[in-house]
């Protein structure tokens, strides 16, 4: 499969927003650029989470990557892009073995130790939180901030995606301290239009990019 990572990546939240919310969501911001989606229903037995897949499935467009959040065996059964695991990062070793070559492990890090076994492990990503002060949800962890987010960016070996607190507005600093994309919930969820939502955030992650691309005017 060997898909290529997109810069923007939801996280769904159906037991907070609810089913219907969180699908029409996803649909929109779809619509506005979102191309990876981790279906992180921890509430749901095996059986709901693939009901929950499939409705999801049918609600956004087929190149949209879609991920299960911890359930390995779903991946193959499903034909997902990948899962995503968190806690013992020990766990990447085994869903690496288990899946076939091409399909996507995440592991969600909290620290550049983290990251740096899980790439060890096979570990095709991480996330690492918190960034910011979760928009979704209250953190235990402290808020990391762009300067720990850098820190660990300059030292990994695999992709990261800046996950926690993150805005349009702070997508293009996420860029700037080095992360492969930002990953998002309230930010898409519980926006009024989740496709401007989606547009806004990769406006300003491109933008950043474009603006480092280009030359200084040196001219008076």
């Amino acid at each position: 499969m060997n898909k290529a990572l997109p810069p923007l990546y939801l996280i769904t939240d159906g037991a907070r927003v609810g089913e219907a919310r969180m699908l029409e969501a996803a649909a929109r911001a779809a619509r506005g650029g979102l191309r990876m989606i981790q279906a992180r229903e921890k509430g749901l037995g095996d059986e709901e989470l693939a009901r929950f897949i499939d409705r999801l499935r049918r609600a956004v467009p087929p190149e949209i990557l879609l991920l299960a959040n911890g359930r390995v065996r779903l991946v193959e059964e499903l034909d997902l892009a990948g899962v995503h695991l968190g806690g013992d990062v020990e766990q990447v070793a085994a869903a690496r073995r288990a899946l076939q070559p091409g399909r996507l492990v995440g592991y969600s890090a909290h620290s550049i130790g983290e990251v740096q076994r899980a790439a060890d492990l096979g570990a095709d990503y991480a996330s690492f939180s918190p960034v910011f002060r979760p928009l979704s949800k209250e953190s235990p962890l402290p808020a990391a901030g762009l300067d720990g987010l850098r820190r660990v960016c300059e030292r990994a070996r695999i992709p990261v995606y800046a996950l926690g607190g993150i805005t349009a507005d702070r997508a293009a600093s996420a860029r700037q301290a080095g992360a492969a994309g930002v990953a998002v919930i309230g930010a898409i969820l519980d926006a009024a239009d989740p496709e401007a939502a989606a547009r806004e955030l990769l406006r300003s992650w491109q933008g950043n990019a474009e603006n480092r691309s280009r030359p200084m005017n040196k001219g008076g």
